[in-house]
């Protein structure tokens, strides 16, 4: 029964320093087989998208303790936007996570222990020079390098080139991260969703220069071409998880 208690028990605050989202168009079929029961890909044409968000977070810790218990680290993630159906025929839509990694042990411990977005350890080094966000991280065995420049100092008017979508405010949908998170819960058979609440939420798209990703070189992604369709950057933002509820999924038995 202790699974009952286990996903998401407590409400969680931090402070994003800064944070950017790239995301990805990718063909629907190549990402359905990695959906958990119960989600569909929330998509854009022939286009199903993944989000690879990179961020410095600061002061997180369970709502009810002091900014003094909380930890510095840095994350990024890598998630699919898919929409999720409920019992009552609601359509929510929100973000499923496939790989997290960190610099911070304790956020592989404990953040594996409340959920099961399996935060991994990594080295992280970044600065901020001159308008520039140099971001440079490295995993074992390279499953997850993400190396880039992007200049936070200048806005685009357009998406990059061979983006599905057609302009900014079309892209700025996919600009993840969404206000819901599902994380599947197999002892269950249920979704649990993690409601996400945040203030000075201005994402702004900025040019930004990929040299290496090699989450999208592994053999999930092999025959394709990801295409990068939007990049977006925002600054400071307070945020709070509520605690996880609990949606059966309605084929379940």
């Amino acid at each position: 029964m202790m699974h009952i208690f286990r996903p998401h028990p407590v409400p969680i605050v931090a402070r994003f320093e800064y944070g950017l989202a790239l995301t990805y168009g990718l063909p629907r079929q190549l990402l359905s087989p990695m959906l958990a029961p119960g989600l569909e890909l929330d998509t854009y044409g022939d286009h199903g998208f993944l989000s690879v968000v990179s961020v410095h977070t600061r002061e997180l810790r369970p709502a009810f303790l002091p900014k003094a218990f909380g930890r510095n680290f840095c994350l990024t993630s890598y998630r699919l936007f898919t929409r999720f159906k409920t019992k009552d025929g609601d359509v929510l839509r929100g973000l499923q996570t496939l790989r997290n990694d960190t610099d911070l042990a304790w956020m592989v411990v404990w953040g594996n222990r409340l959920t099961r977005y399996g935060y991994r350890r990594a080295e992280f080094e970044y600065r901020e020079q001159d308008g520039l966000l140099l971001l440079d991280v490295k995993t074992p065995h390279a499953e997850a390098d993400l190396k880039l420049i992007a200049d936070t100092c200048s806005r685009t008017a357009s998406p990059p080139d061979g983006s599905p979508f057609p302009d900014i405010e079309t892209a700025r949908r996919f600009a993840g991260p969404l206000r819901l998170t599902f994380d599947y819960d197999p002892e269950s058979n249920s979704m649990i969703v993690v409601e996400g609440r945040r203030t000075n939420w201005q994402p702004q798209p900025v040019p930004v220069q990929i040299e290496r990703n090699t989450f999208l070189q592994s053999a999930s992604f092999r025959g394709c071409n990801p295409m990068l369709a939007n990049a977006f950057y925002l600054a400071d933002v307070p945020y709070r998880w509520e605690r996880g509820r609990r949606e059966l999924i309605p084929d379940a038995r």
